[in-house]
């Protein structure tokens, strides 16, 4: 079974714009996010065959005027949040960069079932969650479905995608992170990603709708 999707990583969120955050599910869009995500309704080159959409408000605001456009596509919503490594309690009232010496403390552990406390997952049920995103897009032989989703989910599809089994992609978590971290998705950019019947996979690296007129054929 084969498949086509294109990754949509929401608009600019109060996380991205270095403000205080509460919860991660509940982090909004900025005023320019806001924006981002009406233009990426009005521009969208073609009809979705599905709609999946994050259940984190921030992806929830940014698919909104998508789904506005398109009334008579399905919507569903799908587990393709980002992936909370840092448990949330702890957490509640801080920005990007007061996490970041246990960001930077839980990469340097290298442990894939590693989980730091209620609300959060290990990076091994992280790509679980992933490998569940490609089945069901596989199992529903999904073509131009759009998902709106998130930069670390993004980059773990990719991730799970040219590896060749998913305990290759959670036991090369090191190499994930380096990887990761070697340049962003930007917000409201597309990511297409296709897998053929003969198992090949294609992908389209992010990009922006401006730039983005040949996909819709």
């Amino acid at each position: 079974m084969a498949f086509e999707a294109f990754f949509i990583r929401h608009a600019e969120s109060a996380g991205n714009a270095g403000l205080v955050t509460e919860d991660p599910g509940s982090i909004p869009l900025t005023e320019l996010g806001l924006q981002q995500a009406e233009e990426l309704g009005m521009s969208f080159p073609f009809e979705p065959s599905v709609i999946a959409v994050s259940p984190f408000y921030r992806a929830q605001q940014t698919a909104a005027p998508l789904l506005r456009r398109f009334p008579e596509v399905e919507v569903v919503t799908l587990p393709i949040q980002e992936f909370t490594y840092l448990a949330p309690e702890r957490w509640r009232g801080t920005t990007a960069h007061g996490r970041r010496h246990a960001v930077e403390a839980f990469w340097s552990r290298g442990c894939s079932d590693h989980c730091d406390g209620e609300g959060a997952e290990s990076f091994a049920g992280f790509m679980e969650r992933v490998e569940s995103a490609l089945q069901w897009l596989q199992q529903r032989q999904a073509q131009k479905a759009v998902l709106v989703c998130h930069e670390f989910f993004i980059r773990a599809v990719l991730w799970r995608c040219f590896c060749p089994s998913l305990e290759k992609a959670i036991a090369s978590m090191p190499a994930f992170r380096a990887w990761q971290q070697s340049a962003k998705i930007p917000n409201v950019s597309v990511t297409r990603v296709s897998l053929e019947t003969d198992g090949r996979v294609g992908v389209t690296l992010p990009f922006g709708l401006h730039l983005a007129e040949s996909i819709g054929e």
